[in-house]
């Protein structure tokens, strides 16, 4: 196209990319997580404006034995980001014995929209996709070992670094471990094929909790409009022998967010109801 040439982009589908991921962390944190005074262990979160609520969608395991005060909730990059006032969360590990490990973080209001490193996804920005479909996903989140811990002065954060990976979803039947149907969505972490077993891959553990994610596909969509990506899923656990992600589908973190929030709950059940519809896979408007 005349156009990326003019511009000087040679492979526009890795500066698209690049720009989805930029658009993704602008409405994500990472949790630093302190279960005592002296650690810090490291998840991931995405930020949701529901009605006039503030909430970060992320997993049970991350926050069900902390108290709010041992949780911290920091956008990626500066030290120097105000600190964000968490007022309440709650979390599902089981959904009639199958495992779903989702929570949610609420922010004060007032401190959410002040900051000027945050902004927040809305309901119109999840998706379902079927189970028998391989597609092209995004995973999204805050690896541990991007952390940094070095504090230029006593009132500093440490600084995190997003990470995200272009990868595929793997069909029920050629996962290497039990699936859940209708509740697990696995993807490739790293790819299968082999193309980056090379590369300087983060290992995913502190990603629990960051966002399984559809985008449009590129040779179909020219312009690239990033509000177009869909939440699928929140990412729960990896599998290393087997090199699979799982999360868990954005559903249950709905059904969690309708029960604990009766001024949410028709809000969220009309947009529940819209995902259960028949041929529900994500589209581009563009």
């Amino acid at each position: 196209m005349k156009l990326f040439e003019t511009l000087g982009i040679e492979k526009p589908a890795i500066a698209a990319c690049v720009a989805y991921h930029e658009y993704i962390s602008d409405r994500s944190v990472a949790l630093l997580l302190r279960s005592t005074s002296d650690s810090l262990d490291i998840g991931s979160g995405t930020c949701f404006r529901i009605g006039r609520r503030y909430l970060i969608a992320t997993v049970a395991h991350n926050v069900s034995h902390l108290d709010l005060s041992q949780i911290e909730a920091v956008p990626r990059g500066a030290y120097y980001s105000n600190k964000l006032s968490l007022v309440a969360k709650n979390h599902l590990h089981n959904d009639q014995g199958a495992e779903v490990d989702v929570a949610w973080i609420e922010v004060e209001a007032g401190d959410f929209e002040r900051s000027s490193d945050l902004s927040a996804f809305s309901l119109g920005q999840v998706a379902t996709y079927p189970e028998d479909v391989v597609t092209a996903c995004f995973l999204q989140g805050y690896p541990g070992e991007r952390v940094e811990l070095v504090k230029p002065q006593a009132s500093a954060r440490p600084s995190v670094a997003s990470d995200g990976l272009l990868t595929t979803s793997i069909l029920p039947s050629a996962r290497g471990v039990h699936h859940q149907a209708g509740i697990d969505f696995a993807i490739e972490y790293p790819p299968h094929d082999g193309s980056l077993d090379k590369a300087p891959l983060a290992a995913p553990p502190g990603v629990s909790g960051g966002g399984i994610w559809w985008l449009p596909g590129f040779k179909d969509n020219k312009v690239w409009l990033q509000d177009e990506v869909r939440l699928l899923a929140i990412a729960r656990k990896w599998y290393k022998p087997s090199r699979e992600v799982w999360g868990t589908r954005i559903e249950f973190w709905l059904k969690l967010v309708a029960a604990d929030f009766g001024d949410l709950r028709e809000e969220i059940e009309n947009v529940l109801e819209s995902l259960s519809a028949p041929n529900q896979e994500p589209q581009a408007d563009g």
